[in-house]
């Protein structure tokens, strides 16, 4: 792969991505299908600050693939509303408010998911004047269901990660009483019930990029003349609930016990002071010292403490700002994915008939898997080994 990969330094928010003219004709001319993944992925930021990026970096995406390149284009599930809110359908939405003076946009929660949704009306109009085009809505994209290697920033990871490093999880009250860690009288108030609701729908990466590469392999499957394009909404049915997960950390001795949820939230902040504590000590060890240009250095600086505190610091909000999408009851429609994974299905097996005549051996592609306590407990070995993003999930080693 090394010899085929080509990294070209661009950016979405820019006309042609910043490139000259010369490399932007160049991608016109060697590029044959285009998979835009590119986007900002941050659920506590307005429509205002991202829309540059997101919907701009699409109408560029668009211009580069006007020339006839089929479009792969990667939104996300967060483009239906709250089921409380309103019904979906999948019929093209008009782009002026309603007779009540609402938009479907001011439905959505956030600026991430607004600006999709435009990006997605904005591919609708191009499909109407003949692009070739797919969309992809995968809820959270997970971790890979080989080894557990994921995105450690994500919100799943997160919730994970902090749970591991604290090694506490939260739990309703009545599930804190059975395991014997609370007294009846211990109150975590309604938040704490909001935990049993709680899910986590991951994806499995490697699977994701399967299908989607599937789809692209065979055009049949998106190139039509109908409106809208076709859509896949990737998400795993059903939801794995949080709990579960908790367990399952609990079991694998990654957690010790289950607390409230204000009692979880202290004990992250409690975490970030203490490592702001060793920092400051680290400081003071080596200005007091009089060896201290002489001595050899150790594997973490005062700055791996500070990072680290400001990230588990910052947690507390960023899950207040987000975790709405934890009981999030979304309407998926999936009647093309599963359409999908039919035709995908046929393709693989007479592939893999060839493939068994000629060489003796079938390859098996898992486009539906069974998620369990194995896939969660080898992503919070792999945060809890890995040791990225400043050290948050290795503070034992710090």
């Amino acid at each position: 792969w090394e010899e085929r990969l080509v990294g070209v330094k661009g950016d979405l928010c820019m006309n042609n991505f910043g490139l000259d003219q010369q490399e932007w004709i160049n991608l016109e001319q060697k590029i044959d299908i285009v998979f835009h993944v590119g986007s900002i992925v941050n659920l506590a930021l307005d429509y205002k600050t991202i829309s540059s990026t997101v919907v701009g970096g699409t109408v560029e995406i668009l211009r580069l693939c006007s020339s006839s390149k089929p479009l792969h284009y990667i939104s996300t599930n967060g483009v239906f509303p709250l089921r409380s809110c309103c019904e979906c359908t999948e019929s093209p939405l008009s782009l002026s408010p309603s007779t009540s003076g609402l938009h479907p946009c001011d439905n959505l929660a956030d600026g991430y998911s607004q600006s999709k949704f435009v990006s997605e009306q904005v591919l609708y109009e191009a499909k109407k004047r003949g692009l070739q085009c797919s969309i992809h809505r995968p809820g959270w994209i997970g971790p890979t269901l080989t080894d557990g290697t994921g995105n450690p920033a994500d919100l799943l990871s997160w919730i994970i990660g902090v749970c591991v490093t604290v090694k506490a999880a939260p739990c309703t009250k009545k599930m804190r009483i059975q395991k014997g860690g609370e007294s009846s009288k211990d109150d975590g108030g309604d938040e704490d019930e909001q935990v049993g609701k709680w899910r986590l729908d991951s994806f499995p990466v490697d699977v994701l990029v399967n299908f989607i590469v599937g789809v692209a392999t065979y055009p049949e499957m998106y190139l039509n003349k109908t409106c809208p394009p076709p859509i896949f909404n990737e998400v795993y049915s059903p939801p794995i609930l949080a709990i579960d997960i908790f367990t399952w950390l609990h079991e694998n001795k990654l957690v010790d016990k289950f607390v409230s949820v204000s009692e979880w939230l202290k004990l992250i902040d409690s975490k970030a002071e203490q490592l702001t504590s060793r920092a400051q000590n680290k400081i003071n060890n080596v200005t007091s010292s009089t060896t201290a240009t002489t001595s050899t250095p150790t594997s973490s600086t005062p700055d791996d403490f500070i990072a680290a505190a400001k990230d588990l610091a910052s947690f507390g909000s960023m899950f207040n700002e987000c975790k709405h999408w934890l009981t999030d009851d979304k309407l998926y429609i999936d009647s093309n994915l599963r359409e999908g994974l039919q035709f995908l299905s046929k393709k693989i097996k007479a592939s893999d008939t060839t493939a068994a005549a000629t060489t003796g051996t079938a390859q098996q592609l898992h486009i539906y898997p069974t998620l369990n306590a194995q896939f969660y407990v080898q992503h919070a070995k792999f945060l809890k080994q890995s040791g990225i993003v400043k050290g948050f999930y290795d503070f034992d080693n710090l």
